[in-house]
C-alpha cells in the first residue's frame, strides 16, 4: 500500500489529469460546433441556390410548354 504522501500526490495530479481532459474535450467540441456551423451554412446556401434555379426552370418549362403546344 502507498504511503499518505504518495496517495496525496497521486490524487492531486489524478485531478489535474481530469481538468486538462476536460478543458481538451470542451474545447474541441467548442471547435467541431463552430466547423459544423459553417459547413452547415454553406449547405442551406447552396440549396437555397439550388432550390431557386429549380424554381425559374420550373417557370421556363411551363412557358415553353404553352409556346410549344398552343401553336
Amino acid at each position: 500500500m502507498l504511503p499518505f504522501t504518495n496517495r496525496a500526490v497521486l490524487r492531486k495530479s489524478f485531478r489535474f489529469l481530469l481538468i486538462i481532459s476536460q478543458f481538451t474535450l470542451s474545447s474541441f467540441s467548442l471547435i467541431s460546433c463552430n466547423a459544423k456551423a459553417a459547413v452547415l451554412h454553406g449547405k442551406s446556401v447552396g440549396f437555397a441556390a439550388q432550390k431557386s434555379r429549380f424554381r425559374n426552370a420550373k417557370a421556363q418549362l411551363s412557358l415553353f410548354k404553352r409556346i410549344i403546344f398552343t401553336n
